[in-house]
């Protein structure tokens, strides 16, 4: 009887995980499903539009930079935390330009040196 019992059980357990054979029910995860693809070809971007998102991002960290000199002699906390809204917004703005010029493959770091490739 326990051996009834038992193998009902297994049965239906294994009815249920195969109750839909659709391959696209067989995710594991969205990190698992993106190994082995092959990785997406570069940005392709013209020498105006990099100078152009380059000349962006550099006013933007000049802001930043300005903005954390600001903050950094600034003694009202109030206003300290109006100037980290501030930066956050810089920020904002600034990681999608940065994001696309390492896309493209023109993202320089302060120096002016190319950045690696990942």
């Amino acid at each position: 009887m326990k051996l009834a019992t038992c193998l009902a059980a297994a049965l239906l357990a294994g009815c249920s995980s195969f109750g839909s054979w659709s391959p696209a029910k067989w995710s594991h995860g969205s990190w698992l499903d993106e190994v082995g693809k092959p990785a997406n070809p570069p940005l392709v971007m013209s020498d105006e539009q990099a100078g152009y998102l380059q000349q962006q991002a550099a006013q933007l960290r000049i802001e930043s930079d300005a903005l954390r000199v600001r903050l950094a002699g600034e003694h009202d906390r109030l206003q300290r935390f109006r100037h980290y809204e501030e930066l956050r917004a810089l920020g904002d703005r600034l990681a999608p330009i940065e994001r696309t010029l390492r896309d493209a493959g023109r993202a320089t770091r302060a120096g002016g040196s190319p950045v690696p490739a990942a």
